[in-house]
């Protein structure tokens, strides 16, 4: 799949984070090379986007080891963030801004209609923690289907 025809509200990883640290082609996860594409938008959209993806709150945070998809380097940190409809990573918030990274389209036209404008929300961390209700459910979700953060915003 690439980023036309994504259709899950979330991405964990892309296969290039984690497949030099066990060897192996994790088939699970998309390329980050299906989210790659020259002039999809301008400076300024990209810049509203970057700081539409700053301003989600954070799910959790750990300190998983991965590889950053453009550079390989190391990197000792995962926080996954939601915008209320859609669950991504840290790196995902680093990769916006580079030129040629594009988003899921279907997500990028919900932020598009929401004016690039995240309304600031409170997540009901107790029913997260508790397992009450598994956000992380969200990355088996499709757009056709409600939002699983929706049940855990206050």
């Amino acid at each position: 799949m690439d980023y036309m025809s994504w259709n899950y509200r979330g991405i964990s990883f892309f296969k290039e984070e984690v497949i030099h640290l066990n060897g192996e082609d994790n088939k699970e996860f998309p390329s980050i090379k299906d989210f790659q594409q020259n002039g999809v938008y301008t400076s300024e959209v990209r810049k509203k986007l970057c700081k539409y993806l700053e301003n989600c709150p954070a799910i959790v945070s750990t300190s998983y080891r991965r590889l950053n998809a453009y550079t390989l380097e190391p990197i000792f940190s995962l926080t996954y963030f939601t915008d209320g409809e859609f669950i991504f990573t840290n790196l995902l918030q680093e990769y916006i801004c580079y030129d040629n990274f594009v988003l899921p389209q279907k997500w990028y036209e919900l932020i598009k209609t929401r004016n690039y404008i995240n309304d600031d929300f409170e997540l009901n961390y107790e029913k997260i923690s508790s397992g009450e209700i598994d956000v992380f459910n969200n990355f088996e979700r499709s757009f056709d289907d409600n939002s699983i953060i929706c049940d855990v915003i206050l």
